[in-house]
Formats: structure tokens, sequence, C-alpha cells
């Protein structure tokens, strides 16, 4: 209820007893009201620490959200200190008289294990300490270094074929490499010019990788005319990275063999049986079935102790059996401009979760010189 405050008075006015006492009665009347506020203080103003709008743990140079009431706007009236250090780089645009905006500093003691902490606000409305803790950790450091994108499995032809054909499929094969100096995350991409050609990503398009690790990347090409340049991209994502995209691109022609990296050593389709047929470029197994797929291996040099081996690309759901054929050798070596022959066959089944993949046949001859050629399959 508002307070009576009398009315003044004139000169000449009476000035009675019941008038004095109305004055007393509204002085004390505004004394308790003002004591009342003194000891509550200004209720609208009040300062405090309601909430923090940020995923934990929040990294040291990662902005963080304080709600709250009572904050002075500009933000950079406030003084916000984290964990006991001062912070000094305060959002003024994003903050507000219930939010402040700021970047967590430097926090001493702080690692790579979170950490907790309270944040304090002091303005003219008073002080305030966060009743809640926030976990911290050091900064993401980002990664530094380069990426290599090497082409590195050529495709096993179907059988009676030795030249690329317009309109099959074909699945080229390519090593990424992370040559850096922290674990990365790679975005990765694929694509190919010219004339009736497509090309789709047959791998994840996000690889993770430790420092110095390798990944293949598969490509599916479909061949049209003329020539075809394969372009695949692998891009660092991590904020703030120091790491430069890597390019691997390969020229395919329609008419010509397919490109290898060893010529001395080329993989052929001879044939597929039992639960495993030749379909268009690649082999269609049957599910739950036995499938054997045999090879023709063609090479140009002598030597003793080739060695074959085979695997799935995603092996996910894939039974591998016995791979015959291995180790052999060629002896004699091949007149020039001739090649010697050996077969290789091996058994996949294709069980519960197995999906449509490469298969990879890879030949290392006794010099060391290894090759890697990709078969596309698919599961009925």
């Amino acid at each position: 209820m508002a307070q009576v405050i009398p009315p003044k008075v004139n000169p000449g006015d009476l000035i009675t007893a019941s008038y004095m006492d109305s004055i007393i009665d509204a002085l004390i009347g505004l004394d308790q009201r003002l004591s009342q506020l003194e000891s509550t203080g200004a209720v609208a103003n009040t300062l405090q620490i309601t909430g923090v709008t940020a995923t934990q743990p929040i990294h040291i140079g990662d902005q963080i959200e304080i709600d709250g009431t009572g904050f002075i706007v500009p933000a950079v009236l406030n003084q916000i200190s984290m964990g006991g250090s001062q912070v000094s780089q305060i959002s003024t645009g994003l903050s507000s008289p219930s939010k402040l905006v700021f970047t967590v500093p430097n926090i001493p003691g702080v690692s790579s294990t979170p950490t907790p902490v309270t944040v304090t606000v002091v303005n003219t409305n008073g002080s305030a300490v966060s009743p809640f803790q926030i976990m911290v950790q050091a900064a993401n450091a980002a990664p530094v270094g380069d990426t290599q994108l090497v082409f590195s499995t050529p495709p096993v032809l179907p059988v009676g074929q030795t030249n690329i054909q317009a309109g099959q499929n074909y699945t080229f094969g390519f090593d990424l490499t992370a040559v850096t100096n922290l674990p990365v995350n790679y975005s990765v991409s694929a694509s190919v010019t010219g004339t009736g050609w497509t090309a789709q990503l047959q791998s994840s398009s996000s690889v993770s990788l430790a420092a110095g690790a390798k990944s293949s990347v598969s490509v599916q090409v479909t061949a049209g005319t003329g020539s075809g340049v394969v372009t695949v991209t692998a891009t660092e994502t991590t904020p703030g990275t120091k790491v430069k995209p890597g390019n691997g691109t390969l020229t395919v022609t329609t008419g010509s063999p397919p490109p290898t990296p060893v010529t001395s050593i080329i993989v052929t389709l001879s044939s597929a049986s039992f639960g495993a047929s030749v379909s268009g470029a690649g082999v269609a197994f049957t599910r739950n079935q036995l499938g054997i797929v045999a090879f023709t291996i063609l090479l140009t040099n002598a030597g003793n102790g080739y060695t074959a081996s085979a695997a799935m690309l995603n092996s996910n759901g894939w039974l591998q059996g016995t791979l015959s054929g291995s180790p052999f050798n060629i002896q004699p070596a091949p007149p020039p401009g001739q090649t010697a022959s050996t077969p290789v066959s091996v058994q996949f089944t294709a069980q519960t979760g197995a999906a449509a993949t490469s298969l990879v046949l890879t030949v290392k001859a006794p010099d060391g010189t290894t090759v890697s050629y990709g078969l596309p399959v698919t599961v009925a």
C-alpha cells in the first residue's frame, strides 16, 4: 500500500498534534519500507547463475553460454572467471541480461582428462558463483600433415575380356594414408570426367585414421566413350585442421586394358561356380551357399615362391574357405612379349550380414613386388 504523505501548510495555518503525528507516521512507514529493501536487495536485478548451454566436456578455446539473471549489458561490464582464470573474450552481440557467451580461457591444471570447474560473475548487481560444476578439457589440437591417395587396386576383368568396355562397371581401389601428427577424420568423394562415365564411392565417405595409418578406398566406375579421368578426394574435417587434402587421379580408356600399378602381374577372372556365378563385370553369390571363384594370373617374370591371398574389402558376414594354387613358381621365364599363366581359386560363403563389396586378390612376387586386383561381388 502506498504511504500517505500529509499535505503542505501555508503561512499562518494551525499545526496541530494530529498533523505532526501524521508526518511521524509517514516517516516511520518510509523507514520500514527502506529497511525491507535494504535487507532483501533489488529483486529485479538479482545476480544469479542458473545454467549452462554447452556439450560437456567442453574444451579450452570453445564457446560457452552461461544462463542466469542480473547480467549487465554490454557484456564487457561483467567480470567473468572460470576455474579461477579471467575471461577475456566475451561476445557482446550474443550476450544479454539473461545469458553470457564467452570463450573458455586457459585454465592451469586442465589436461585431456575432464576437470570440474565453476564460473564466477561480478558486476554492479553483486557477485554469483555457479551452483554446478562444468567439465573442461584441454584444447583440441588441430592435426598437421599431409594426405596421400595412391591408385593401388585395378579391376579384375570379366571372363574373356581384355579391355575396358563401355557400359560395364569396374572397381578401382586407392590407398588413403594419413601422414599426420594426430588422428584424423576424412571426408572422401569420387568423380569422373568424360561422356557417359560415372563414378560412385563404394567404401565409406567418412574415414577415421590414426596418425600414419592407411585405409582402402573403393570406387565403382561405369565406362563411357573415349577416356574418363577418375578423381578421388580426401579432405580432413577437424576444426582448424592443418592437414592438406589428398587427390588421386586415374585415366581409364574404353577399348584399352585397365591401368595397373604393376604391369608384370595381371589377374583375370576365369569362372565362378557352386554358390557363385559370373554376373556382368563381377560375381554374384547365393547367400549361405559356398561359392568358388577362379582366377588366372598372367606373369612376365620368372621366379620361385609367388604367393596369392584373398579377402573381402568389407569382410562382415563373409566366411572364407580354402585358397588353392598358392604358392607357385614360374620357370622358365616366358619369351619377350608373352606371359606365363597359373590358376588360383578361392572359396567364400555369404553368411548373414554379408553385403555387396569387392573381392581383393593380392599377388606377391619373389622380389617383393605386390599388386592387388578388385572384383565386384554381390549377394542374392
